[in-house]
């Protein structure tokens, strides 16, 4: 990290004496993370050696993120949260709601299950919606083409929370010892990852 000392840019809490070396790097790990959500990334050192990131998966076939081409912040910002958080990861770029019509869904032969109503109010889904869904969809037809068994995709709008990799891990290896053949996992802030 490069520090300036002619201002303030925030403060590092002294670890507790029960906290270990690991526990402090990944809080400040968290702090890097949520910086990048409204800030420039801070950028290491060229001053400082440090070994290069072993990237992984997490034990997953692939790691997904999709990323809207119009939104190039939002990209950037995942590629390096990403980094960070030392993931082997795709990118792919998102269908985009705004380039999409009745006709060209009509055409793919997308229609609404009968009976689907909208949980979150008497709206029609809107076309960003569909583009997320095929943009998913994309890429669960990429997963069978290619054999590939565990996988997560991830969206450029999602905010990690602290110790995602280590909740992530955990949540897997629990799912695979519960329900091994498990189809499909949906994430939320609200669920702690």
């Amino acid at each position: 990290m490069h520090i300036l000392n002619t201002e303030v840019l925030g403060f590092m809490v002294k670890p507790e004496d029960y906290e270990s070396l690991d526990h402090t790097a990944q809080d400040f790990l968290n702090i890097k993370l949520d910086n990048l959500v409204d800030h420039p990334p801070i950028l290491y050192s060229q001053y400082i050696s440090r070994p290069p990131p072993v990237k992984n998966t997490l034990g997953l076939d692939a790691v997904f993120m999709i990323g809207l081409v119009r939104r190039p912040e939002r990209r950037n910002r995942m590629i390096l949260s990403l980094d960070e958080l030392n993931f082997n990861y795709t990118l792919f770029d998102a269908v985009d709601g705004r380039q999409l019509n009745q006709s060209y869904l009509d055409s793919l032969g997308i229609k609404y299950l009968p009976g689907w109503k909208n949980p979150w109010g008497e709206r029609p889904m809107t076309f960003g919606e569909v583009g997320c869904f095929l943009s998913h969809h994309t890429i669960w037809q990429q997963m069978m083409t290619e054999g590939l068994d565990q996988i997560l995709i991830l969206e450029d709008d999602v905010v990690f929370e602290p110790y995602f990799r280590h909740d992530l891990t955990r949540v897997l290896e629990e799912s695979n010892r519960i329900t091994p053949n498990w189809d499909l996992m949906g994430w939320s802030s609200s669920l702690g990852l």
